[in-house]
C-alpha cells in the first residue's frame, strides 16, 4: 500500500490528502463535536435546573421560617396566653368580642410583615376562634365540622395541604405542664409560594405533598403527572433523574421546614431544540469549513503543481528531442529556488558542452600536429648519433653531452606524453635538460636537488618538471644579474606528495600571482606576463591540466612567490596513486 501511494502522481497525492483531511474534519469536527455539544449542553441544562430548583427551596424554606417564627411569637404573647387561660364559652358574648378584638390586633401586628399569610386563627379549648384576617368577605376558620380536634398534638408547626390552601397548625400549652390550651392555625394565600417562571415558561415547578398531592407553583407549567410513579424515590430526597418515556428532565429537593419536595420538570424536546440548532450551526460551520478548506487545498495544489509540472515539461522535451529550454521564476520560495537552479544547469550545460565541442576541436588537431610531427624519429636519432660520432672523433666531449641529453629529451617527448612515470625516471629527464641549460650559461647557473628517499617510487606524469624548470629559468634566473640557483625539493606532506622548483629569480608581483593561480585553478591556460607584449609560456597550464586529469581538480600546481627575490612552482600529487595513461581517463 505505501509502494503504491509512493508511485502515485503528485496531483493524485494532493487529491488523497485532500480526501483524508475532509473526512478528519467531517467525523472529528462535526460528529465528534455534536456529541460533546450534546453532552455538554445536557449537563448544563441540568445544572442550570438545579440551581434554580436549589433557590427555588431555599425561598420557600425562608418564606415558612418566617411563618413559623410568627406562630412561634403567638405561643409567646402573654396577652393571647392570659385569654387562652380563661378559656370563655360562647355564651361569654361580651367577654368573647372583647377577647377577640384584642388578639386580633395583636395577630394583624404579627401578620402585617408576613405578606404571605391569608389569616391567623386560634382555637381554645371550647372551639371559641379569635381570628385574624386579611382577606375581605372570605371564611377562613375552622370549626368541628374541619374536625380540627383530629389534629396531632405538636409543639413544632405542622404543615397541611388540602383542597382549600396550604395550613400550618401548633398547639398551644400551658406553661410547665403538657395541658393544651388551644389550636393555631394560619393559612396562606393561595399564590404565598407561587414561582413567575418568566425564563421558561414551559417548565414546571411544584410541590410534592403526598402521593397523590401536588401543588402547581408555576403559571402555565408543564404537567406534572408523570412525577406520582416517582414518589417513592423523590421523598425526602435531593436529586435528578430523565423521564424517557414522556421526556422529561426531572429535578427534585426536600424542604426544610415541611416534609415536602420541590419538584423541578423540564421539557426534553425543549431542551434538544436548543441543542438540535446548535448541532446545526456546527454542521453547517463544518459544511462552509469544509468549503473553504477544499478552495484553499485546490489553490495551495495548483500553486505546488504548476512549476512542478513546468519542469516535468522541459525534461519531458529534453528527453524527446535534446533541447532544454530556462524556465520563467517569479517566485523566492524553495520551489523558485528549484527552478533557479534548473535554469543554472541548464546554464552550465551548455557552457560545458561548448567547451568538451571545442576540446574535441583542440584534441584533432593536436593529433594531425602530432602525426605531422612523427616523420620518421628514428632518421632523426640516427643524425644525432652521427652528429655525436663526428663531436667525439674531433674530442669535442661538450658536444657530444649535449647531443646525448637532447636525444633523451626527444626520446622522453616521442610519444610518451600521456604516460606517468616515476619520480626517479623524470628526473633523469629533467638532468638531461639541465646538462643542456649547463652549457649555455656555465658557471651562471646552478641545479640542485634535495628528494626524499620515500618519495622517488611515486608517479608523475611525463616531463612535469621540464617546464616548471624552463619557467624558472626563462622567466627568472635569466633576467637576474645574480648567479641563478633553480632548486628541486620533492617530499611528503600528509597525505600527499609534494613537487617543488623554486629560482632565486626576480620573481612576481601580488597582481600577476594571483592572476596565475586563479587560471591554474579554473584550469585555463595560465600564462606569465612578461616585459615583451606577446611572449608568453603554456607549458605551466598544459601540465597543470595533465595533472588535474590524471589525478583529480584538487591536485595541480600553485605558485607563490615575491617581487624581487624568489618563485616557487609548488606541485601536488596523491601518493601512490598509479592512474594509468591519459588515454583512460
Amino acid at each position: 500500500m505505501i509502494r503504491k501511494f509512493q508511485n502515485l502522481k503528485l496531483k493524485y497525492k494532493l487529491v488523497s490528502l485532500i480526501i483524508i483531511t475532509l473526512v478528519i474534519q467531517i467525523v472529528f469536527n462535526i460528529l465528534l463535536n455534536s456529541v460533546l455539544v450534546k453532552n455538554i449542553f445536557s449537563q448544563t441544562v441540568i445544572q442550570y435546573a438545579n440551581d434554580n430548583i436549589i433557590n427555588i427551596k431555599s425561598n420557600i424554606d425562608a418564606k415558612m421560617s418566617g411563618i413559623n417564627a410568627v406562630s412561634q411569637n403567638i405561643i409567646y404573647d402573654k396577652n393571647i396566653y392570659n385569654i387562652l387561660l380563661e378559656n370563655c364559652t360562647s355564651s361569654d358574648v361580651m367577654q368573647n368580642y372583647e377577647y377577640q378584638k384584642k388578639i386580633s390586633n395583636i395577630l394583624k401586628d404579627m401578620m402585617y410583615p408576613q405578606s404571605n399569610i391569608k389569616s391567623i386563627s386560634i382555637y381554645n379549648n371550647n372551639y371559641i376562634s379569635y381570628t385574624a384576617d386579611n382577606s375581605i368577605n372570605s371564611n377562613n376558620s375552622i370549626n368541628r365540622n374541619n374536625n380540627i380536634e383530629k389534629l396531632p398534638d405538636s409543639l413544632i408547626p405542622s404543615w397541611y395541604y388540602d383542597d382549600t390552601g396550604i395550613w400550618l397548625f401548633r398547639t398551644i400549652y400551658q406553661k410547665n405542664s403538657d395541658e393544651k390550651l388551644g389550636v393555631m392555625v394560619i393559612k396562606l394565600k393561595d399564590d404565598a409560594f407561587e414561582i413567575n417562571n418568566q425564563t421558561n415558561p414551559s417548565d414546571g415547578i411544584s410541590l410534592l405533598i403526598s402521593e397523590n398531592e401536588i401543588l402547581e407553583l408555576s403559571k402555565n407549567a408543564a404537567d406534572n403527572g408523570p412525577i406520582i410513579p416517582y414518589y417513592e424515590e423523590i421523598k425526602s430526597k435531593n436529586g435528578s433523574y430523565i423521564d424517557t418515556k414522556n421526556k422529561l428532565l426531572v429535578c427534585f429537593v426536600s424542604l426544610k421546614n415541611a416534609p415536602w419536595s420541590v419538584v423541578y420538570t423540564t421539557v426534553l424536546p425543549v431542551v434538544y431544540r436548543a441543542v438540535n440548532m446548535a448541532n446545526y450551526l456546527l454542521i453547517l460551520s463544518g459544511v462552509i469549513s469544509c468549503i473553504i478548506l477544499i478552495g484553499f487545498n485546490v489553490l495551495l495544489s495548483r500553486d505546488l503543481l504548476n512549476p512542478i509540472n513546468t519542469l516535468v515539461g522541459n525534461i519531458k522535451s529534453f528527453e524527446n528531442n535534446d533541447t532544454l529550454t530556462p524556465v520563467s521564476v517569479e517566485r523566492t520560495d524553495e520551489l523558485g529556488y528549484l527552478m533557479k537552479m534548473f535554469n543554472k544547469l541548464i546554464e552550465h550545460l551548455e557552457k560545458l558542452i561548448k567547451t568538451v565541442y571545442v576540446e574535441k576541436q583542440a584534441q584533432d588537431a593536436a593529433q594531425i600536429k602530432a602525426l605531422q610531427a612523427q616523420i620518421n624519429p628514428h632518421f632523426l636519432y640516427n643524425t644525432l648519433e652521427t652528429i655525436n660520432w663526428l663531436a667525439l672523433v674531433h674530442n669535442a666531449k661538450d658536444i657530444s653531452d649535449m647531443i646525448l641529453s637532447l636525444s633523451a629529451l626527444m626520446k622522453a617527448n616521442a610519444g610518451k606524453l600521456d604516460k606517468i612515470i616515476t619520480l626517479d625516471e623524470e628526473l633523469e629527464y629533467a638532468r638531461s635538460y639541465c646538462t643542456i641549460m649547463h652549457y649555455r650559461f656555465g658557471d651562471e647557473l646552478e641545479f640542485r636537488y634535495k628528494i626524499d628517499d620515500d618519495v622517488r617510487s611515486m608517479y608523475v606524469p611525463t616531463l612535469t618538471l621540464y617546464p616548471l624548470i624552463e619557467n624558472s629559468i626563462l622567466h627568472g634566473t635569466e633576467k637576474s644579474d645574480k648567479k641563478g640557483i633553480v632548486f628541486v625539493h620533492a617530499f611528503k606532506e600528509n597525505d600527499n606528495f609534494i613537487l617543488e622548483v623554486i629560482d632565486n629569480g626576480i620573481g612576481l608581483d601580488n597582481s600577476a600571482v594571483r592572476n596565475i593561480n586563479s587560471e591554474l585553478e579554473n584550469s585555463e591556460f595560465a600564462s606569465f606576463e612578461q616585459e615583451k607584449p606577446g611572449e608568453k609560456s603554456i607549458g605551466l597550464s598544459n601540465t597543470n591540466k595533465r595533472i588535474k586529469l590524471l589525478f583529480g581538480s584538487e591536485y595541480g600546481i600553485k605558485v607563490f612567490s615575491e617581487y624581487g627575490y624568489y618563485c616557487k612552482m609548488r606541485c601536488t600529487f596523491p601518493i601512490n596513486n598509479k592512474t594509468g595513461d591519459l588515454n583512460n581517463v
